[in-house]
């Protein structure tokens, strides 16, 4: 089985998460889809904990990974930050 005709979801199941940046920066919305799959309950976990409670929280999580998929290709590694702790930068500036 070549990569093309391995199904998108497991693609993006084995791809790391500065791969998903990676192609998030490409416009890959799948990507960027897997990557709130993955992290959105860390996130919203830092959202209740410091910033908001209920809807307003969902509605920063959202504004958070638009912002991620905007952002995308400024990630860096070697900034010493692994991606959850890059995604929770944001909400912490509100």
């Amino acid at each position: 089985m070549t990569a093309a005709t391995v199904p998108t979801q497991a693609r993006l199941d084995a791809a790391s998460d500065e791969g998903l940046l990676a192609r998030v920066a490409d416009g890959d919305r799948e990507a960027l889809g897997e990557l709130y799959r993955r992290h959105r309950g860390v996130v919203r976990g830092f959202v209740l904990g410091r910033i908001a409670r209920g809807d307003d929280a969902d509605d920063v999580v959202q504004e958070t990974f638009l912002r991620a998929g905007k952002e995308a290709g400024r990630y860096r590694a070697e900034d010493g930050h692994r991606v959850p702790q890059w995604l929770a930068t944001w909400p912490a500036e509100s």
